[in-house]
């Protein structure tokens, strides 16, 4: 079974460096990945995998579940569709919360730790969300109280230290952040780390995102697809050696993803 990484991870959607990334071999990707990610909700509704399905949520694409309540028998997966909606609406709250500036709501909302790591159609996190806007006094309460979401990817594979390198406040929450665990080595879509981004802090542009939340919700919704899905099901074909999902991989005409990647699988891949 494919895995869907709780942390947002690559994405393979986004156009290259040099911006040669087709329309066409993009929608050839979506098709193909949207396809088997079909299979695995299919196989996790039916058999009640509550886990699976509330990745998928936290991750920021519960709409790929919305409608399904007459597709199941499994009574588990029945009673979490049935709270989908409520699970939803709490999720968004606290991500409201966070643009709003409303440190009590956050810490009324975010009382499990997988809250924390709750993504919105972005892929944000509370915390990533909360440098955006402008929100200090919530990025400190959310790295005190929840150490691990200082290292969860966006679509961008962006970490919130990322965003702190980029944010003017002298550097604290960066500094901050690395005494929390902070991972410096991790590379964004550029391949650029968080430090990188101390000495250019321009070229994230935090205000920008501010005002591109509806945009950035239309696409998701066009692209139905999780970004990191395509990374994390590259990586369980490596190790599982699944030669004919990486095979159709190559016919769609994105076999450089496959560059510089060894599989696991003792079968010559």
């Amino acid at each position: 079974m494919i895995k869907v990484l709780q942390k947002a991870g690559g994405d393979a959607f986004i156009d290259d460096k040099v911006l040669y990334t087709s329309y066409g071999m993009k929608m050839r990707l979506e098709t193909l990945v949207y396809r088997y990610l079909e299979e695995d909700i299919y196989d996790w509704i039916h058999t009640g995998n509550i886990g699976k399905l509330e990745e998928l949520v936290l991750t920021g694409y519960a709409d790929l579940l919305l409608g399904r309540n007459h597709e199941v028998e499994d009574a588990d997966s029945i009673g979490f569709l049935e709270v989908l909606p409520q699970y939803q609406a709490k999720i968004q709250a606290i991500h409201k919360a966070v643009e709003t500036g409303n440190l009590r709501a956050v810490r009324l909302l975010t009382d499990r730790k997988k809250l924390a790591l709750c993504r919105d159609s972005r892929g944000l996190s509370p915390l990533h969300k909360a440098i955006v806007f402008d929100r200090a006094d919530i990025a400190k309460y959310l790295i005190r109280n929840y150490p691990h979401s200082v290292n969860a990817m966006d679509q961008k594979k962006r970490t919130p230290l990322h965003y702190a390198a980029a944010y003017r406040d002298g550097g604290y929450l960066y500094k901050m952040m690395r005494k929390s665990g902070a991972d410096p080595n991790i590379y964004d879509c550029n391949g650029r780390p968080a430090k990188y981004y101390l000495k250019h802090p321009g070229e994230i542009d935090l205000s920008a995102m501010r005002l591109d939340t509806k945009a950035a919700l239309k696409q998701v919704l066009h692209n139905r697809v999780a970004p990191s899905y395509l990374e994390s099901s590259i990586q369980q074909w490596l190790r599982d050696g699944q030669l004919a999902k990486l095979e159709q991989l190559v016919l769609s005409g994105s076999g450089d993803l496959l560059q510089n990647r060894s599989g696991t699988n003792p079968e010559p891949i």
